[in-house]
């Protein structure tokens, strides 16, 4: 950005555009206006207040402090140490700013930005400036590349249907995919409204693609649908949904649709998670922010002490670096939980309070995020605060109550918080509709089973739990085999636990209170494993 003179009259961007101040706050009129800017009137005033100050060449004056004052009505009093509103609500600002450009401002002449680290807008130059090529349908794309976080393409469906009545449902799915997709942090989401694909009149290729078809046999719709890589093309993963051709039920159908190909790919045990998870190897030094999320993730798929380190350093890096990114913070917490809860290092080096404290500003950065709020709730759940925990989970729900993304990690919380009816059916749920689930919501249907003394159907459910790795697939195995009467095959698995935790006696009556809450089923749990031969104290 070249400066012509204090009052910014002009920008020169490059030989095709020349911009006066009218035609940046003609742009900046754009995007307050557009419905897909979605930012309270708060942030409104923010970017307004920002880049005014800069028209007028008072950019440095553009500080926390007089953005608390001016835009938040703080008095002259304010610290930021104490009230992070102005790093909030900046990090809420970029996203909604970048979210507008990705879906509906790709061919806008001017792009508005505010960089991290700063709060000064910069302007650049956006596609629909001087001759740059009309793609009109085609959302501009960053380049790829490890900086970046990773970029999804949605593509409408092709119509094989032979019904013009039914042209809109392959349009209608790209968008309702597009819709459920953008509520993943982790991903940048983009719809491509245009004909046949062209990657070649795109500025770079996506890192993963979703295709796929519509069909109709004469009774049923058949949607054929894919995920390939953005740049080889090679298919990481397909499937196909059937509904009967019924006008009430294809809306339906088609939310289903792709509610369901979400949690298949974009859930933390999904696809492309999976995916990029081994790409990245077992890469430690110079991490990117989407990389240190990714050993988070890593850590969830194999919970062992060296993946918990890794995804521990990385994260706590991040914190320093960027502590305005949310997704960052939330999961930060959840690993300082875990420690507390599995005790992988002295608990002092994660204390509680730390963890609740970041979960707090996690859902303060991503208050409509479900991951964010789940994670809190986990945190008053260790705190033993269950109505606080119990209203988190709720609230939850209520954001999203039939996103199969953490419908699973809901219906579990709610177990163990004792909703075990509703708990129960959103577990089993999440399993029927998605391969992806979580395997560890299966430990509430143990614990729902154990509290009805229904042993034989706990034990089942021990025998997928028992892979996750865990100290608790051999606790809980090794305790109901104990209350069936089977005291020498527990004794087996009491082995493997005390393998995994050699203190289990000492400290088992504290480790299995983290989780479970309610006194007459521990007695049950400490019953069972001293059948099984191990008496805790």
């Amino acid at each position: 950005m070249k400066k012509n003179n204090p009052g910014l009259s002009s920008v020169e961007a490059g030989p095709a555009c020349r911009w006066s101040s009218e035609a940046i706050r003609a742009q900046l009129k754009r995007i307050l206006g557009h419905a897909e800017f979605q930012a309270t009137d708060k942030m409104h005033d923010f970017l307004r207040f920002v880049v005014e100050e800069t028209l007028a060449g008072r950019s440095q004056n553009i500080k926390g402090f007089t953005i608390a004052v001016e835009v938040y009505g703080r008095d002259a009093n304010f610290d930021a140490a104490h009230d992070p509103v102005v790093r909030i609500q900046a990090g809420r600002l970029r996203r909604a700013i970048e979210r507008y450009y990705l879906v509906s401002g790709g061919q806008d002449p001017i792009r508005i930005e505010i960089p991290k680290g700063s709060y000064v807008p910069v302007f650049s130059e956006g596609p629909g400036c001087g001759s740059f090529p009309d793609r009109v349908g085609a959302l501009p794309m960053v380049q790829r590349s490890t900086t970046s976080w990773p970029t999804i393409l949605i593509t409408p469906f092709d119509d094989l249907t032979g019904n013009p009545d039914l042209a809109y449902l392959g349009v209608g799915l790209a968008t309702e995919l597009c819709v459920e997709l953008g509520h993943c942090e982790d991903l940048r989401v983009m719809l491509y409204r245009a004909g046949p694909l062209d990657l070649q009149e795109l500025n770079a290729r996506p890192d993963f693609i979703v295709s796929g078809n519509v069909r109709f046999d004469g009774s049923a719709i058949k949607i054929v649908m894919q995920l390939s890589d953005g740049a080889t093309g090679e298919q990481y993963w397909a499937d196909s949904m059937n509904s009967p051709l019924e006008a009430d039920s294809l809306i339906t159908f088609q939310e289903k649709a792709a509610n369901t190909i979400a949690a298949h790919i974009a859930s933390v045990h999904g696809v492309i998670m999976r995916t990029m998870t081994m790409q990245l190897g077992s890469r430690l030094a110079d991490l990117t922010t989407y990389e240190a999320i990714l050993k988070g993730y890593a850590y969830h798929h194999t919970i062992t002490p060296v993946s918990y380190m890794q995804a521990l350093d990385a994260l706590q890096q991040i914190r320093v670096r960027e502590p305005e990114c949310g997704l960052g913070c939330t999961l930060l917490a959840l690993l300082y939980m875990d420690n507390v809860a599995f005790e992988f290092l002295e608990p002092d080096r994660t204390p509680l309070n730390e963890a609740v404290h970041m979960a707090r500003e996690g859902v303060l950065i991503l208050p409509n995020n479900q991951f964010s709020r789940l994670v809190l709730a986990r945190g008053h759940m260790l705190e033993n605060q269950l109505d606080l925990a119990l209203s988190e989970v709720k609230a939850a729900l209520a954001l999203r109550p039939e996103s199969l993304l953490f419908m699973d990690a809901i219906g579990y919380m709610l177990l163990l918080l004792g909703e075990w009816e509703r708990g129960e059916q959103l577990v089993r749920e999440a399993i029927r509709q998605n391969p992806f689930y979580a395997v560890y919501a299966r430990y509430g249907l143990w614990l729902n089973a154990i509290r009805r003394q229904d042993y034989e159907r706990a034990l089942e459910e021990t025998e997928i739990t028992i892979e996750i790795g865990d100290f608790w697939g051999p606790l809980s195995r090794a305790a109901t085999l104990g209350l069936l009467g089977r005291s020498a095959e527990g004794r087996d698995v009491v082995q493997q636990l005390l393998l995994l935790k050699p203190n289990f006696q000492e400290r088992g009556r504290l480790l299995i209170g983290h989780y479970v809450k309610f006194p007459e089923i521990v007695d049950q749990l400490v019953e069972g494993l001293a059948i099984a031969g191990l008496t805790i104290d």
